[in-house]
């Protein structure tokens, strides 16, 4: 059973009433996004020449800046056409689908509190590519490049150099990025 304690525009508080597999009975508290897209969220690793695309995004729950992917909500169900949107909005940056090289599975945020399930595009887009954003008014995001080699290092720098703070699924990626790198030596 499943009850809605809180519904927000956005966002809804449940309460989730579960047997676990010790047969205990468990209350799980939960958020989940009214959505009815199979893909609600959308992220976009976009190389540009040897440096990755980053959003430096004030995060109003953390009240702090954050280094993070450009992307967020999909709007409808083509979600390269709704990342290559975002990327455009928050960025400038004017992406193609000829230059996706991956479109990955979706895969859930943080399942052990929200039922957000998102995907993550990859491609590259030439630094000539830049136009203005086109931030709704709520919104305060600045493009960063960071050089992919060492981006650990680099994203950490920047986050110091901001007094931002650094979103996990990014440093994921950087872990893994830096991972190719010492395999590849």
């Amino acid at each position: 059973m499943e009850a809605c304690s809180y519904q927000g525009r956005f966002l809804h508080f449940h309460k989730k009433y579960v047997k676990n597999s010790k047969n205990i009975d468990v209350v799980w508290e939960m958020i989940s996004r009214d959505h009815d897209n199979s893909t609600q969220g959308v992220y976009m690793a976009v190389k540009v020449q040897d440096n990755l695309l980053l959003n430096i995004e004030k995060r109003y729950p953390v009240d702090s800046y954050v280094l993070s992917f450009p992307g967020g909500i999909c709007e409808d169900t083509d979600v390269v056409s709704q990342g290559l949107k975002k990327l455009k909005e928050e960025t400038g940056y004017i992406g193609c689908r000829e230059n996706v090289t991956e479109i990955g599975p979706k895969v859930y945020s943080d399942p052990w509190k929200s039922t957000e399930k998102s995907q993550f595009i990859s491609l590259s887009v030439e630094n000539s590519d830049k136009g203005p954003q086109g931030l709704e008014i709520a919104e305060d995001i600045q493009p960063v490049l960071l050089p992919l080699n060492g981006l650990t290092d680099r994203l950490q720098e920047k986050s110091v150099e901001l007094q931002a703070k650094i979103d996990s699924r990014l440093f994921a990626y950087a872990l893994g990025v830096n991972y190719g790198e010492r395999s590849r030596k």
